[in-house]
Parts: structure tokens; C-alpha cells; sequence
């Protein structure tokens, strides 16, 4: 019992010591798991990972269109390929083909040979007869007059065939003519039991058949012939035998190349390559061959029967294409990183490509983006479905954020070959997988930049000389509180640049070199600002490296001024503008119109001196120029020098005396024209209404009335004749010596004695 108790007791304290130290060691856990965590990469609160089909109706399911829809290219002979759809299925059509046309068959003029005309051959006379008869073309000719004859029939009809045969080979061509004749024994031949006073070569008839274009322009191509020599041979004795008709027979054709180069030549000639003209014709010789009268009977010359066929095949015309395409969606706005894309589909033919167009295949495009790596041999497509590649191509690279995506699988025809048959060629199963990350932002955010220490936000852009240290600045705030990101990560990238700004009191900074860190000219970089939980920054600013600006100072003068056969020593300072200090170890020349020279900077010290000795009279541009490597950038300077004899002091003196007289005078008259000549109220009148006229503020006048002038003057003459009465009175009382003296006191009061 006793023993009992203590191994409980002994439990229960194991059971204490186990709860108290449990919690410890899950924090250690906890803290161990923070440590490990990678702080690098930063990671809203609200993230989601997602797969999505981003392709609709995979398998070509009716209604096809308009969500797939077909279109050909801008090159090769779109006649050559058709679009089709079958159940889960598009297709790709190449259109071979082989055709055996017969133009005409048969006796002429009946319904397999209609069509068919007289035609007066062009400087020939007609036989006697021409006509079509039912059993075919027929002439009949009598001659008995001395001189040669030749006359001539012939019959056309115009071809048209249904096909343009510019898209096709004419592989093949028969022609047959059949022509009968019959003549009487007067026609002459060299074997003939006469004796012919004039024999050359006897009479003979040729029969033929020409093929040409509608309009009979040259060559013309006779494709079959026979000129008789021994038809109308005659003798009594039978030493040869009599040759006065010609039986059902063939006319002698061409070789089959020739005969296909005639129609090519035809077709080739007509607008549409649909035309020709087949011309059949006799030709009739009768040769005087007697002094006297010589009578030729031609009876009958028939062309009975006329076959014509030929065998083409297509013409498929290389860069011809067709593709299936599809425009889809565009990626959420939320999604910030795209993982994975795998695009795959299924394909097939009908029969086995022919192996006269190696290089024709079938290809894909992923936003209007060509994927190399999935081009696929018509050569290697095998008669039932297989998948393009197995697990899909990986266009990751390919899917843009803010756009729709759109997918084209295309049939590039590379090869020009003649086919006498159609393929098909199929897909089906498409498929564009796109894995990503969905981003939704806790807390928007405000980024600020700075410049060399300016506020650069709305305006990004800096111009900086080559080899200036620049100082960029971020501040990255939370737009609600206002508060800096403690420990937020802002990139710098650019073509030559990848760091992260270090983080000083509430900003971000770093310092670049434009020499080391940018290229000359135009610099884009992007700052990215981002925290935990809140949403991403980026600002995108511009930095112009320009070459170092400078200025060539002249130490004394732009003019001067020297004496004929004196030297003159010029010193000019290259500056730097942009760094406030000299340039040293520059190429400092000068030219003018006398030669050119050098500049030496003896002391090193950015003054370069040149001297020019024993000058000659006149006046002299001195152009300046400077070079100091490819940072810097020069302007020239021009000096002006002027050369001459200095004028006689005494002389100068002179000219100036006579120059200041001449402006005194001129001064004196223009103030006498323009003020002194008018009295002082009339000038008065005239400035004041200058004034009034540019519209100046005058002084307050005072203007009264007609009647209150009128008034006044009256009461100040009675005030005068009252005072000049008064002064009458007062001298009756005065003795005649002081009237006397008063009034010569009056006179001179008024100026003068009365």
C-alpha cells in the first residue's frame, strides 16, 4: 500500500515537471522556424495560387466560331489551302489537284467541238470554196491562169477552260488532226509522166493546226502539219503508181514538250490564263508549170476531225499559310507572378505528306510571339492523333499581364511543288495551362524619389555630365499612417546596375558614378519598393548622360588690336563648366585664313598659349578649337584680330571737336523746332494734350461757364474805370505842380510817359 502511494506521487511530479517545461521547448521551436524563415522574399498577406484552362472549346465543339476563327497570310497562293472543321476536329485543306481537259473532240463543229469559224487568213486569197461542212472543214480550189497562186482557208475557235492555269503544271498533251483529200491528175507533181517547161516544186497542199492567243500576237505555234508532195501523181504506162487521194489520216504532231510550251505560251499571255485560240488551215500551192495554159483541180480538202487534251496538276506556292487562332483573356490584375504556362495540342493527317516539300510544317504562335522550339515537320505527321510534346512546350516566357492572350497554331506551306491530291491535316485538344499567383494587397503604399537630393517623383528624369556621382533616393511610406517602411527592400536595376538601396534613418539611398554604373545617353532604371503586406512600388526613372560641357575663355580680349609686323601672344583658359575647374592635356589648336597652329599649356595648369609673329595688315578671325577625349564637349571660339596704322592723336582730337559742334547744333535746332519757337501757352496746349493723348493722369482744371466769365470780366472793368474816376477827382484837387508830378509818377508806372 505504502508503496503504491509513492509511485503515484512519483507520477504526479513527472506529470508537472512535463507541462512546465513543454512550453519552453515550442518556443524554442517557434523561434527556430522565424531564424530559417527567408526574409528575401517578400509575401502579401492575401496570396493565392491558381491553375486555369485558358483556352475555350479545346475540341472544336459546334458552334466553332467565333471563338476560333481562321484567316490566311499575306503571302504564297491562299487558293492553295482551305479551312474546314469536323466533328472535334479543325482542319487544314491543301488543295492539290489533277485534271484531264479535253477543249475539243471530234468532227468539227459538233457538240464536242463546237465553236468553230471561218477565217480569212491575212494576205491570202480564199480557195474557191470555204465552208464547214457537217462531215468537217472543207475546200475546193480550180486554178488555170499562168502565175503562181497560193491561196488559203482557215477555220478558229477560241478554248476556254475553267481553271485559272497559272495555279496549275500542265503535265501531259495529246493532239490528233484527221484530214482527207481527193484532186484530179492535173496537179503537178515531180513524178508525174509529163514534161513541164517550168518544174520547180509542183503543187501541193498543206494542211495544219496553230495554237496562239486570243488576239494572235506572236509566236504563233504550229502544233501539227503535213504539205503533200506526190498527192496528184499520174502515170499511164504505171511506172509509179497514181496518188490522187489521201485517205483518212493523222497530221504530223509536235513533241509532246513542244505542245505544252505552245498552250503555257497562251495562257500565259491571256489576263485571266484561261484562253487560247486553236486554229486549223489549209494552204494551197498551184504552180505554173506549162506555157501555156496549166489548169490545177483541187477537189475536195477536208480537216475532218480535231482531239485535243491535256493533263495538269496544282501548283502549290511556297509561304503559303493558315492558321486557326483564338483570342482569349487577360490575366486578373491581381495576379503578380506568373509560374508556369504549358501550351500542347493534337495533330494528324489524313495521308502521308509527300516527300517533294520537305520543309513545310506546322507552327505556333503565342501572342503574336513565333515558339521556335515547337515547330513540327508536315514530314514527321503520322495518320492518327499524337500530342505535339509530351507534358506541353513551356511558353512561360511568352504570357504577357496586360493583355488578352491569343494563340495561333498555324500550317506553313515552305515548298513549291506540283500535287495532284488534298491532304487534311488536323488539331484538336488544345490546351494553355497558366499556373500564378493571385496578390492582394493589404496596404497601398507612396514612393518617393529624389535626385541629388530634388524631388523627382512626378518628373523622373535627371541630366547628369559623364562622371558625376549621383545620389538616388526613395522615401516608402504607408499611404494611411504616413509611416516609414522599416526594412522594406527597394531595388535599382538597370543595363548596368543591380543593388539594393540601403536603408539611412527613414530613407533609402545609394550614390551611382555615370561613368561607371550608366551608359552615354538616355538611361532607364526601375526602383521596386517592397514590404511585407503591403503593395508593391515601382518608379521608373530617366538618366541622361551627356559628355562634360566646357568653354574656351580668351585670358585678355576678344578683339585685338596690333600694329602691322607685330606679334601677338593669345592666352586662352579651357574650362570646365560642370565641375568648375581647367581642362588640362587638351589639343588646343587655331586656324585663320594666314595657316593654323598649336596651343602648349607649359605650366599644366588648363591655360594654353600660342604666339603669331610678324602679322600683316588687316582683319583676322582666329577660330579656336579644343579636343579632349570623348567626354568632353567642345564648342570653338572665335577671336577677332585687327591690324592696322593707329591714327594722329591731333587728327582725333580734331574729329571729336567737330563731331560734338555738329551734335550741339543739331540738339539746339531740334529744341528751338520743337518748344521755343511756340509762346508759352501754346506749348502748354501742346503738352497737354501729348499727355492726354498717351493717356496720362492730369492735373483737376477748373472750367466755368460762359455767363460767370462774361460776369467777371465786366465787374473787374467797372473796378478799373471806378478807380480811374476816384484818381480823376483826387488830381482836381491837386495844385499844377503836383498834378504834374503825379502824372509823370502814373507814366512811369505803366512803362512810360503818355
Amino acid at each position: 500500500m505504502k508503496r503504491n502511494i509513492q509511485i503515484r506521487i512519483i507520477g504526479l511530479l513527472f506529470l508537472l515537471t512535463l507541462f512546465l517545461i513543454f512550453p519552453l521547448i515550442q518556443n524554442l521551436l517557434n523561434i527556430s522556424s522565424v531564424e530559417n524563415r527567408d526574409t528575401n522574399f517578400l509575401k502579401t498577406s492575401a496570396q493565392k495560387a491558381e491553375t486555369r484552362e485558358w483556352i475555350k472549346n479545346p475540341t472544336f465543339e459546334s458552334p466553332i466560331e467565333p471563338i476560333w476563327f481562321w484567316e490566311n497570310g499575306s503571302e504564297g497562293d491562299n487558293s492553295d489551302m482551305n479551312a474546314t472543321t469536323s466533328s472535334g476536329q479543325a482542319n487544314y485543306e491543301v488543295l492539290g489537284d489533277t485534271r484531264t481537259i479535253t477543249v475539243v473532240s471530234g468532227i468539227i463543229n459538233s457538240s464536242t467541238s463546237p465553236g468553230w469559224k471561218n477565217l480569212n487568213k491575212t494576205g491570202f486569197l480564199p480557195p474557191d470554196i470555204t465552208q464547214i461542212r457537217s462531215y468537217g472543214c472543207y475546200a475546193s480550189h480550180f486554178w488555170n491562169d499562168d502565175p503562181n497562186q497560193f491561196p488559203s482557208a482557215q477555220w478558229k475557235t477560241n478554248i476556254s477552260v475553267p481553271i485559272d492555269m497559272s495555279d496549275y503544271v500542265i503535265t501531259g498533251a495529246y493532239l490528233e488532226v484527221i484530214v482527207n483529200a481527193s484532186v484530179r491528175a492535173d496537179i503537178d507533181t515531180p513524178l508525174d509522166d509529163y514534161y513541164w517547161q517550168n518544174f520547180a516544186i509542183g503543187d501541193s497542199v498543206t494542211f495544219y493546226a496553230q495554237i496562239s492567243d486570243l488576239d494572235y500576237n506572236p509566236p504563233l505555234y504550229t502544233v501539227a502539219s503535213n504539205k503533200t508532195k506526190y498527192l496528184g501523181q499520174w502515170h499511164e504506162n504505171a511506172t509509179y503508181p497514181s496518188i490522187l487521194t489521201i485517205t483518212d489520216s493523222p497530221l504530223e504532231t509536235v513533241a509532246e514538250i513542244d505542245l505544252i510550251t505552245a498552250l503555257n505560251s497562251a495562257f500565259e499571255k491571256d489576263p485571266s490564263h484561261s484562253n487560247f485560240t486553236l486554229t486549223l488551215g489549209i494552204d494551197i500551192y498551184s504552180e505554173d508549170n506549162l506555157g501555156i495554159a496549166d489548169p490545177d483541180h483541187f477537189d475536195d480538202l477536208i480537216i475532218k476531225t480535231c482531239n485535243l487534251t491535256f493533263t495538269v496538276k496544282k501548283k502549290i506556292d511556297h509561304s503559303t499559310t493558315l492558321s486557326w487562332n483564338q483570342i482569349s483573356d487577360k490575366l486578373d490584375s491581381q495576379v503578380t507572378e506568373i509560374t508556369d504556362a504549358r501550351f500542347n495540342f493534337e495533330y494528324k493527317a489524313d495521308m502521308l505528306w509527300p516527300a517533294i516539300a520537305p520543309l513545310s510544317e506546322i507552327r505556333f504562335f503565342i501572342n503574336d510571339k513565333l515558339y521556335e522550339e515547337g515547330t513540327i515537320k508536315l514530314s514527321n505527321v503520322s495518320t492518327s492523333f499524337q500530342e505535339a510534346k509530351l507534358g506541353g512546350f513551356d511558353v512561360t516566357g511568352f504570357i504577357e499581364m496586360d493583355a488578352n492572350i491569343s494563340v495561333s497554331i498555324q500550317v506553313y506551306l515552305k515548298d513549291s511543288f506540283v500535287f495532284d491530291d488534298k491532304i487534311n491535316i488536323s488539331i484538336t485538344e488544345v490546351s494553355l495551362n497558366i499556373s500564378y499567383v493571385l496578390t492582394l494587397p493589404d496596404h497601398t503604399t507612396n514612393l518617393q524619389l529624389f535626385l541629388n537630393n530634388e524631388n523627382k517623383t512626378l518628373d523622373p528624369f535627371l541630366e547628369v555630365p559623364v562622371g558625376e556621382l549621383i545620389n538616388i533616393t526613395a522615401k516608402f511610406t504607408n499611404t494611411s499612417t504616413g509611416a516609414h517602411l522599416i526594412g522594406a527592400n527597394v531595388l535599382l536595376t538597370g543595363d548596368r546596375i543591380l543593388e539594393n538601396l540601403t536603408e539611412i534613418n527613414e530613407y533609402f539611398t545609394t550614390e551611382i558614378n555615370s561613368s561607371s554604373d550608366l551608359n552615354m545617353g538616355d538611361n532607364y532604371l526601375t526602383i521596386k519598393a517592397q514590404f511585407l503586406d503591403h503593395e508593391t512600388m515601382i518608379l521608373n526613372p530617366r538618366i541622361k548622360v551627356r559628355k562634360i560641357k566646357t568653354e574656351i575663355i580668351p585670358v585678355l580680349a576678344t578683339n585685338i588690336f596690333i600694329k602691322p609686323g607685330e606679334s601677338v601672344d593669345i592666352d586662352v583658359i579651357i574650362n570646365n563648366t560642370d565641375y568648375d575647374t581647367t581642362v588640362k592635356g587638351a589639343i588646343v589648336t587655331y586656324s585663320w585664313e594666314l595657316g593654323q597652329g598649336e596651343f602648349t599649356d607649359d605650366n599644366n595648369d588648363g591655360i594654353y598659349n600660342s604666339s603669331i609673329n610678324n602679322i600683316p595688315e588687316g582683319v583676322y578671325t582666329i577660330t579656336i578649337t579644343a579636343f579632349s577625349g570623348e567626354d568632353y564637349s567642345f564648342e570653338t571660339f572665335q577671336i577677332v584680330l585687327t591690324v592696322s596704322i593707329p591714327v594722329d592723336p591731333i587728327w582725333s582730337i580734331l574729329l571729336y571737336v567737330l563731331i560734338g559742334g555738329i551734335i550741339g547744333i543739331v540738339t539746339i535746332f531740334t529744341i528751338y523746332q520743337t518748344r521755343l519757337k511756340y509762346p508759352p501757352v501754346v506749348r502748354k496746349v501742346r503738352k497737354l494734350r501729348k499727355k492726354i493723348r498717351k493717356g496720362k493722369k492730369l492735373k483737376q482744371i477748373i472750367i466755368d461757364n460762359r455767363e460767370n466769365i462774361i460776369e467777371r470780366n465786366l465787374k473787374e472793368k467797372h473796378k478799373v474805370l471806378k478807380t480811374e474816376i476816384e484818381t480823376t477827382n483826387e488830381n482836381k484837387k491837386l495844385k499844377p505842380e503836383e498834378l504834374e508830378s503825379e502824372q509823370v509818377k502814373t507814366a512811369t508806372d505803366k512803362g512810360g510817359l503818355q
